[in-house]
This record gives C-alpha cells, structure tokens and sequence, in this order.
C-alpha cells in the first residue's frame, strides 16, 4: 500500500466522523446572545503532517508486535536495527512514511498500520485499533512457522509473504483492487490459506469522491453489517430495530397517535372558553384559562418618570401604569420593578406582552443596573461617560418585552456625548 492511500483512507474516515458529529445535537451550544454556534472537535485540527507522524509511531509498533517479513534483515547489514529476533537476524527501522512513498512494511500489515494511526489520532477510534490488532495477530498465526524456521537457520519454503484481496471473500486476486473488503494470508508451513478477514468498512472503496462527486459507497448506511443491503422496494419506510434485536430493518411507518389539536393535549384546558386568555398555572405544570388582567393593558402607555440625583438606590419603577422611564441619577443606582396583583392573585413584575422603553444617562461617576433577581435575555448594560456630570455623558436607550415573566432585549441604543 503508498502512503498516499493509507494518508487517504484516514482523512476520508475522519471526515466521515466529523460530518456525523456536525449533525449531532453534542456539536452545538448557544453563546451569551442565544446565537447558535458550533463546538469544536478534536479532529478539526489534525492536518497531514499530523497522519504522517501517526503512520509512523504505528509502522514501528507493528512491526515490534510482529515480524513483518520484508523488514528482516541478517547480522552483518547496515540498516538501523529497530528489534533483535536472534543472533543472525533483526529487524530493521522501517522508513518513515512519505508523500509518494510505499508503506514500508509488508501489504498484509498495511491496513494493520493505517487502523493503528487511527487510534493514535483519536482515543476514540478504538474499533479501528481492534481490527489492527485482529489483522496483526491472525499475521502472525499464519507467518509463526515460517518465521522460526527462518531464525533457527531451516531452509524456507519462500521468503514471501502471501496476502491475497478479494471483494466477496472467494474470488482472490494478489494486489488490492478497489472494492475489496477481505483480505487472507498464507500459511506457509501447512500451504494454505486463513480465512477471510474483513478489514475495512463495506466495498472497499479507495477514499476519492465518486463519479457524483460525493463520498464513495463504503459510507452507505446499506453497507453497515446489521443494516438492510438496499433500498429497493422499500420507499416510505422506516428504519426499525429487527425482532431478535440484532440489526436493523425497513419497517412500515404506523401513527404514534399523538395529539393534533391544542385541546388534546394533557396539559392544555379540555375546552375552550371565550374571551379568556392562556397563562402557565400556579404549579408551572400546564397552561389555564384566566381573566384578561385588569388595571392596565397591553398597549403602549405612552407615560414617563424622571428621576433625579435626589432619588435613592435602588429604585422601584411602577410598570403597572408606566411603559417608559427616564432616568437621570448622579450616583450609582439599581432598577428594579414594583411587583403588582395582576388580578388573578398572581405577582409580576410588569404587564406581559409589554415593550418598556428605558431612557438611562450615565457619566464616568455613575454605573446604572438592574436588580439581579429580573431574568433580561440579551445585552441590558448601561454604557458609562468617561468624565463627570455634563461632560462627556453617555445615554443608552433599552427596548425590553415583557413576556410575563423574562425581559427579552428589543433594541440597545448608545448614544455618546450627551447633552440634554
């Protein structure tokens, strides 16, 4: 196998595992704005010379496990000795592993080394450790005799490794061909063959993008060991688990018969009622019908407050029959909200389905905030001056909605060297 097609097979695995994790709710988080954005994950930062360096500590761990044919040499030669076998023979330090470059180990343990690197990459890819480890050992079943005749100085029946490929596990050929997915060796000391292992995904496919430029088939979830084998004559099924819980199906797709209308749902009122209005119930369990609330509307008030430096911290702003406030102090102040009845013997702190509008003049010498126990989804700080009062004073206009129990940011407005 070249080092290109081991690099490739790698960055085509790893690539399927990312596309998979950005489809995964694990990929996403929301920032202080309740924007959504993407969490990275490990392999994002693993580049090329990052799967070289792999290939190479997993060609030396291979070949220190096994006895990788090609890499024995005999005393008296000059390569760089990497594991003593006996007194006549060693290893040799396979080469490091180059763009352009055959793997420098024999083509049965090619796969062996690219799964291993996997492992070296990500903790996590410990299926493909698994199969290193599989393919390894069933090598070094098949070469045992062969390799200790070699070292106790018998004459060999061949110097080969014998590895055969085949795409359906009976038709063999010597070279990897693109499609096959098993892979056999020979024992050497019986003349005969192991049995079909599979060492890769589904089809074998080399890594490159198909003829419809998306991935090759070997990440056709039809490929998958416990997964129907096609999709013909199974249009507008479902996937379902199979009846003795060992793969899956195509199954018909049955009603879960859940509610279509708000009334059937278990925790919405059984009727409707005219002229009534929906508020989450005293248990937060469910939604109720209520009165409409009384003492105000949901409309825009259109009244002001104006506070000056003679008001004291914090300050309590009657959202009950105000809807806009300008606020003016010349110390540090706390805003917080007049609690009220809203007519149905619950407390809020205004009227829901409200927009506020807040007027707040700060300079460098006074910090305006709201009081710590009101819930404000979105950017609510108080832009300061940086001079004294009249001098270099800044303004910040706030729009907040009310909707019966968190503020919700509208618009943040700032205003710089303000001069009323």
């Amino acid at each position: 196998m070249t080092v290109d097609k081991s690099v490739q097979v790698i960055q085509k695995i790893i690539s399927n595992t990312i596309e998979e994790y950005n489809q995964s709710p694990q990929s996403k988080t929301k920032d202080g704005d309740g924007n959504e954005i993407r969490i990275v994950h490990p392999l994002d930062i693993v580049d090329q010379d990052d799967i070289l360096f792999a290939l190479d500590i997993a060609i030396k761990e291979t070949a220190l496990k096994a006895s990788p044919v090609s890499l024995i040499e005999t005393s008296g030669s000059t390569a760089s000795e990497l594991r003593r076998l006996s007194i006549d023979f060693y290893i040799r330090v396979p080469a490091e592993p180059t763009i352009g470059s055959d793997l420098d180990i024999d083509d049965g343990l090619a796969y062996a080394v690219t799964f291993k690197a996997l492992g070296q990459l990500w903790s996590q890819y410990n299926e493909y450790e698994q199969n290193g480890d599989m393919i390894i050992g069933t090598y070094i079943t098949a070469y045992r005799k062969y390799i200790d005749n070699l070292l106790s100085g018998s004459t060999a029946s061949s110097n080969e490794a014998y590895v055969r490929f085949s795409a359906d596990g009976t038709d063999w050929h010597d070279g990897y061909q693109n499609g096959d997915i098993y892979i056999s060796f020979k024992r050497i000391e019986t003349d005969t063959w192991t049995p079909a292992i599979l060492f890769v995904g589904s089809d074998g496919a080399d890594g490159a993008d198909g003829a419809d430029g998306k991935d090759c088939a070997d990440t056709l979830f039809t490929a998958l060991q416990d997964t129907p084998a096609s999709y013909a004559g199974n249009a507008g099924k479902a996937v379902v688990v199979n009846a003795d819980e060992s793969g899956v199906e195509f199954g018909d797709v049955t009603s879960s018969g859940g509610a279509t209308t708000f009334l059937e749902l278990s925790d919405t009122p059984a009727s409707f009622t005219a002229d009534k209005w929906l508020k989450v119930n005293a248990a937060g369990d469910g939604i109720e019908e209520v009165d409409a609330p009384t003492g105000g509307t949901v409309t825009q008030f259109g009244d002001s407050v104006f506070f000056d430096d003679s008001s004291s911290s914090p300050i309590s702003l009657d959202a009950q029959t105000k809807n806009s406030f300008y606020i003016y102090p010349d110390s540090d102040l706390e805003i917080n909200f007049i609690k009220f009845n809203d007519g149905d013997n619950d407390t809020a702190s205004a009227w829901f389905g409200t927009i506020y509008t807040f007027f707040l003049v700060s300079s460098g010498s006074v910090a305006i905030t709201f009081d710590t126990n009101e819930v404000i989804f979105g950017d609510s700080s108080v832009d300061l001056g940086s001079g004294s009062a009249n001098t270099n004073i800044t303004a910040t206009i706030l729009r907040m909605y009310y909707d019966g129990y968190n503020w919700i940011v509208v618009s943040r407005t700032v205003v710089t060297d303000y001069n009323p």
